[in-house]
């Protein structure tokens, strides 16, 4: 079984959409295992997509 994972930084507004879009994508591949993963940060600081990607893939890198 091939296993997937994506990260995501994100803003709230956008994650229900993504999902619904990614699901009826993946949807027509049956021997895939994926995970989204989404990555909010939580400073008032302007977003930093490049550190939320390795913190998320620190995470689970053993996992995927």
């Amino acid at each position: 079984m091939k296993r997937l994972a994506i990260i995501l930084p994100y803003s709230e507004e956008h994650s229900e959409n993504f999902t619904n879009h990614f699901k009826a994508t993946i949807a027509k591949s049956s021997d895939l295992y994926y995970k989204l993963i989404f990555l909010k940060q939580k400073s008032n600081r302007p977003l930093n997509k490049g550190k939320l990607f390795n913190i998320g893939y620190m995470l689970h890198k053993d996992k995927f």
